[in-house]
């Protein structure tokens, strides 16, 4: 899986090939990123059901000033901390490993405000 766009187009990110784990497909994000496009550049963004982060970390690469990457998941945390060690993006990134609900209650309760926020939930078949 690769960045599409901005100052780390082509870097690779590292994320464990599992069936309950989808990246967002490279074109959807392209897609998504273009209909946006300078709108990301100095964006404080928050990216819920992050995965492997890769939504939050295309938008740093075109300029987000900030990322808050969401999941309760152990293993997509860690995805997302190595990624962020890879880019060496240390202080542009924040990470809550908790449910969804109670990260949006507690960047409420702070009175965070986002410039774009990104939910893509993981599918769930049979529903």
């Amino acid at each position: 899986m690769r960045i599409t766009g901005g100052f780390f187009k082509g870097r690779n990110l590292f994320f464990k090939k599992k069936p309950e784990l989808r990246p967002t497909r490279s074109i959807v994000r392209e897609a998504i990123f273009d209909m946006l496009g300078n709108k990301t550049i100095g964006a404080h963004v928050l990216d819920l059901f992050a995965g492997t982060g890769a939504l939050g970390f295309e938008a740093l690469s075109r300029g987000a000033s900030k990322v808050i990457f969401v999941d309760k998941s152990v293993e997509s945390i860690e995805i997302i901390k190595k990624n962020t060690e890879n880019l060496k993006l240390k202080d542009l990134v924040e990470i809550m490993k908790m449910d969804v609900e109670l990260a949006l209650k507690k960047l409420c309760s702070q009175n965070i405000k986002f410039d774009i926020i990104f939910a893509d939930p993981p599918y769930v078949s049979g529903m």
